[in-house]
């Protein structure tokens, strides 16, 4: 944050919230990232540490407030990020990021054994998340372009 101000820039913080169930179904059941069992775990000590630096910038009075944006679907998301970066800027940032419907992303574990064990475990991180989420500005598919509009630029 201390660069971004001396260079004159406006950092801003926007938490991109997805519920853990999702992101873990998506990253263990179809993106691989880890073996399930081993990505429950990863996820929620992940989620402590960033808990911790959520809190942290929360309460540092020099430093703006984060903002929460909730993960929707992927084409309300493209149209949040289509009035900043474009057309072409919101299908690729979207696409590499976010390549699943929640509706869907729970049918990946539909076989796995160990489902509902992994997701109680996710349970107290998710809402530990939820919980930070709430005590920030909500930012929505159509506030999330406004406020990146609105924000000043720098020319380097």
């Amino acid at each position: 944050h201390e660069r971004a101000v001396e260079n004159g820039f406006d950092l801003r913080v926007v938490f991109a919230h997805r519920s853990l169930a999702e992101a873990f179904a998506s990253g263990c059941a179809r993106r691989g990232f880890e073996p399930c069992d081993t990505y429950a775990k990863t996820l929620a000590t992940a989620t402590e540490v960033l808990i911790q630096q959520l809190r942290a910038w929360q309460n540092d009075p020099e430093k703006p407030k984060p903002v929460c944006f909730r993960y929707g679907s992927s084409k309300s998301m493209k149209q949040a990020v289509k009035g900043v970066f474009g057309d072409e800027g919101a299908k690729s940032i979207v696409d590499d990021v976010y390549a699943d419907e929640s509706h869907e992303t729970f049918k990946l574990l539909d076989g796995y054994e160990k489902k509902e064990q992994w997701l109680k475990e996710l349970s107290g991180p998710n809402a530990q998340l939820e919980e930070e989420c709430i005590r920030m500005e909500q930012m929505s598919e159509t506030s999330f372009p406004k406020a990146l509009a609105r924000a000043p630029k720098k020319t380097v």
